[in-house]
């Protein structure tokens, strides 16, 4: 609901797995007393931050939704325990790995729906993700074979597993290169790639 610009914070709240006290509370906040152990007022993430992300917002409960139903056409909610309606002019990310399924549709269509392809459709995100992580994790280099590898593997992972790759490689020698033994089934025909990935991954330090 409403666009996320690079300069503002962004709060994420995961609803799977939650109550839905517990998400309430952690999205509008609490104050003092309102539960047990409730020993201090809490800013909620509505207030700390610019933009809200509801990951797997499709897994909640029916009558949390409802409440988001509210939160978003009214832009209006309430803190657990207390009396008063407080106005919120932040903006809304939901996000979901299976399209919006289990998301009730009056709430679905108060966002506008953005889907993102599979990492292995956007061979040349690749690169662009590994010139703008690796630095920050201490990788400041990859390998001929790498580049290759990487515009053939099928990342059923998607970026999660791009990212664990850069973790491996900083807690190793922190060159990103290939794995040893690479199972078939994970590779593909050659892909068209490989100049765009050799451009950007130049930005990480010390390519070769």
């Amino acid at each position: 609901y409403g666009r996320a610009w690079p300069t503002e914070s962004i709060g994420k709240i995961n609803c799977t797995g939650t109550t839905d006290a517990l998400l309430e509370s952690e999205l509008f906040g609490h104050v003092r007393g309102a539960f047990t152990g409730a020993v201090e007022d809490t800013a909620g993430i509505v207030e700390s931050y610019d933009v809200v992300c509801l990951d797997e917002l499709g897994d909640a409960s029916a009558r949390f939704q409802a409440a988001i139903l509210r939160f978003v056409e009214y832009r209006q909610y309430i803190k657990v325990g207390y009396p008063k309606v407080l106005r919120w002019e932040g903006r809304g990310i939901v996000a979901s790995t299976n399209k919006v399924s289990g998301v009730r549709d009056d709430l679905r269509y108060r966002f506008r729906e953005v889907v993102i392809p599979p990492l292995r459709e956007r061979v040349a995100d690749i690169a662009k993700i590994i010139a703008h992580f690796a630095p920050k994790l201490g990788v400041d280099s990859a390998t001929p074979r790498f580049l290759i590898w990487s515009a053939r593997h099928l990342w059923p992972g998607n970026v999660r597993e791009l990212l664990g790759r850069i973790e491996e490689a900083s807690a190793g020698s922190g060159v990103l290169d290939a794995p040893a033994h690479i199972p078939a089934p994970v590779f593909r025909e050659k892909r068209p790639y490989f100049d765009s990935l050799r451009a950007e991954l130049r930005k990480v330090k010390g390519d070769r």
